[in-house]
């Protein structure tokens, strides 16, 4: 899980996927320490303050000219209920919320089906070279006690 700062206006759904990751419902902070703990993890985010906030897609900091407005530069990290990933910028007239979304790298599955059309492939090659004569092993393989995989 990788916590970023997407850029003012955008979702976290898309902040996430132009990384090629996808947001973590699953990840929002639940607590102050928790929100704490994100914080440090997000590279160039910085609260004046943090405070629970409101608004159902936080946390975000607030990105209003911090010398006209209190709330600039303050992170608001309690939201919900429900989905924060999509949606919510509307909620504003202008771009005022900076998200700070939890980005997650998907399941390395397509590792497992590489590896599984290999494995067929070397059957299917295996099966083909016993129709047709016996595997033989170069004798400095067999000397040496078979192939071994390179790490």
């Amino acid at each position: 899980l990788q916590w970023v700062l997407a850029a003012p206006g955008v979702q976290c759904s898309d902040a996430c996927s132009d990384m090629g990751r996808t947001c973590d419902e699953e990840a929002w902070p639940l607590t102050a320490e928790a929100w704490e703990v994100v914080v440090q993890q997000t590279p160039g985010l910085w609260c004046k303050g943090s405070s629970a906030g409101g608004w159902r897609h936080n946390p975000s900091v607030c990105t209003e000219n911090w010398f006209l407005s209190p709330r600039g530069g303050m992170c608001f990290w309690q939201g919900g209920p429900g989905p924060r990933c999509s949606g919510g910028l509307e909620d504003f007239q202008t771009p005022i919320a900076q998200r700070v979304c939890p980005c997650r790298v998907e399941e390395t599955t397509t590792v497992v089906a590489s590896e599984t059309m290999q494995m067929l492939d070397i059957v299917g090659v295996l099966s083909k070279q016993r129709l047709r004569k016996p595997l033989k092993l170069p004798a400095d393989v067999v000397a040496r006690g078979g192939w071994h995989h390179a790490s």
